[in-house]
């Protein structure tokens, strides 16, 4: 859900979730996915209380977060694998320096956008909505769509 900024953030208290830092770094002119993350905690927690990487990015700062909805219960290696999988497809230009070298067990990612008040978000106007809608991995091949034909309950 989102997007967020550095004073609406604190208002999101989803446990168990991934977010996504967006914005500009020091000395770049354009806007970038540069910041993936899990939290076990308070998601919006672990962005506001002196994230190690939230100051590299510091014009444009826009945050994204997310949970994993599942038949079962969500673990710390659930978010570890999405983590992983996000990271490896979008690797080019991410700050994050863990999960580059590795590749991900299997998994498909299936991504819909919603707006802070939990509308589905149709329009993608923001950079962290062009991730594809699926992203699956078969342990050799990326393989994506832009197109997710229904909405996830």
């Amino acid at each position: 859900m989102g997007p967020y900024n550095d004073g609406d953030v604190i208002s999101d208290d989803l446990e168990m979730g991934i977010y996504m830092i967006t914005g500009k770094l020091k000395n770049r002119h354009y806007n970038q996915i540069h910041y993936f993350g899990i939290s076990k905690n308070i998601v919006s927690s672990r962005i506001i209380n002196g994230h190690h990487k939230k100051p590299l990015v510091n014009r444009n700062r826009i945050y994204w977060i997310g949970e994993i909805k599942s038949h079962k219960t969500v673990t710390r290696e659930d978010l570890e694998r999405v983590e992983h999988v996000f990271i490896q497809y979008l690797k080019h230009g991410l700050i994050n320096e863990k999960k580059t070298k590795s590749l991900p067990q299997n998994l498909i990612i299936l991504n819909n956008w919603f707006k802070k008040s939990g509308d589905v978000r149709k329009n993608k106007k923001y950079i962290g909505q062009t991730i594809p809608d699926v992203i699956f991995w078969d342990g050799e091949f990326w393989q994506t769509s832009y197109k997710l034909g229904f909405e996830l309950d």
